[in-house]
């Protein structure tokens, strides 16, 4: 080999060995791109409303009665007296047994209209006869015996059986009866059992509240007090009651806050059912069917059995 050429050779050598002994520089790392953070946009709130107040609506006040005494009528039944003194004593009034303490009177045919009561003549259920006239009760009440021996059947006269309530209610009504008139007063829950026993020489006058399944309720004139389309101005067993005194108009706002039931006769919580015996559509029934007609059986009755609310037909 000729010298340029060892030269040559060295040179080249000498380069490798510099570029190894270097060593090979890293490549530059970049510099990571920062990540947008994601901040949830929150949309302004609206400021939230007041939950609404929970504030009890206040009872109506009724005006206080104090220094004030009720005096009940004795013709007053204890299911309107008794309740009409509670309310009064809850707002500081009080009841009196005397008349000429009262500062308020509760009495028939007073001066500010405040209840109306309804009363009904009764007989024991097996009673036969279903009507009596006015003409007859009047009659009875003035001590003619024989007026309504027509509930008896054998021609004597029936007893009267009353409350000492209803007695004097009726006595306000009519006046006071005749000392011949048959008349037995007792306890209201005692009436129906004794005049089950005197049948069929008993009836009796009750309240229309007073009324239970032993009762049969008698029509009067023909008008009957089961008989929720009865205008009641046409009742004569009637009694008004009303209120003297300066506060009266303040007693019967009372009796309304408090519920009193001011009548003993609401329709609206009545239920008229009527229910039929076995009926069957056959022997002389069928035949005047055949000849007549089929609606022949329900031509005087219908319109009865529709003034039902309920009507059941075996």
């Amino acid at each position: 080999m000729g010298l340029r050429q060892r030269i040559c050779s060295m040179l080249l050598a000498i380069l490798l060995l510099a570029g190894c002994s270097v060593g090979r520089a890293a490549a530059p790392v970049p510099e990571p791109t920062a990540v947008p953070t994601l901040v949830p946009t929150i949309a302004p709130s609206a400021t939230p409303t007041a939950a609404p107040s929970l504030t009890p609506t206040a009872a109506p006040t009724r005006t206080p009665l104090p220094e004030t005494l009720l005096w009940f009528d004795p013709a007053l039944e204890s299911a309107l007296a008794e309740p009409l003194c509670t309310a009064a004593q809850s707002i500081g009034a009080g009841c009196t047994d005397s008349r000429d303490e009262a500062t308020l009177v509760v009495a028939p045919s007073a001066g500010t209209p405040l209840a109306v009561w309804y009363y009904a003549p009764v007989v024991p259920f097996p009673t036969i006869n279903d009507d009596i006239a006015m003409d007859e009760f009047e009659a009875f009440w003035a001590g003619d015996t024989g007026a309504l021996s027509i509930l008896t059947g054998d021609g004597t006269s029936p007893t009267l059986y009353v409350s000492p309530e209803t007695l004097a209610g009726l006595s306000a009504l009519f006046g006071v009866p005749d000392e011949k008139t048959p008349i037995q007063v007792a306890a209201a829950e005692s009436l129906v059992n004794l005049a089950w026993n005197a049948r069929p020489h008993a009836w009796a006058v009750v309240p229309f509240d007073a009324l239970e399944p032993r009762w049969k309720v008698l029509r009067l004139d023909g008008l009957s007090l089961l008989d929720k389309e009865l205008d009641p101005e046409a009742w004569p067993l009637t009694l008004h009651i009303g209120v003297e005194g300066a506060q009266a108009e303040e007693l019967r706002d009372v009796a309304a806050s408090a519920h009193v039931a001011l009548t003993n006769r609401d329709t609206g919580e009545m239920t008229v059912l009527m229910m039929t015996g076995v009926t069957a559509m056959v022997r002389s029934i069928a035949y005047r069917m055949e000849t007549k007609g089929i609606l022949y059986p329900g031509l005087e009755i219908s319109g009865t059995l529709a003034s039902a609310d309920i009507t059941h037909i075996s």
